[in-house]
């Protein structure tokens, strides 16, 4: 999942590793990392595919839980509608 592995990229400084992820998320989860800093996050490398869970009440939303070197994480994703692309709405780690 590409979004995991820009997130896994801690070896950038701040403002790439914000940038590369930014592509990738709503405004708002640009705002919730912007003052992340990637030597603290724990994750270095994804290491399988990511298994989806889809609501069927909602085409709309899909939660992606992502293996990882640490543990699982769970990636949020939201999109407007069929037309518009996926858009992650939240990263959170294992536990």
């Amino acid at each position: 999942m590409s979004v995991m592995n820009d997130f896994a990229r801690v070896d950038r400084d701040a403002d790439a590793w914000s940038n590369a992820l930014a592509r990738w998320l709503t405004p708002q989860a640009v705002s919730d990392f912007v003052d992340t800093d990637p030597a603290e996050v724990p994750v270095r490398e994804v290491i399988g595919p990511p298994r989806l869970i889809v609501d069927p009440n909602n085409g709309f939303g899909v939660t992606a839980m992502v293996p990882t070197d640490t543990g699982e994480y769970t990636v949020r994703l939201l999109r407007q509608s069929a037309e518009h692309p996926w858009k992650v709405t939240r990263i959170a780690p294992p536990g």
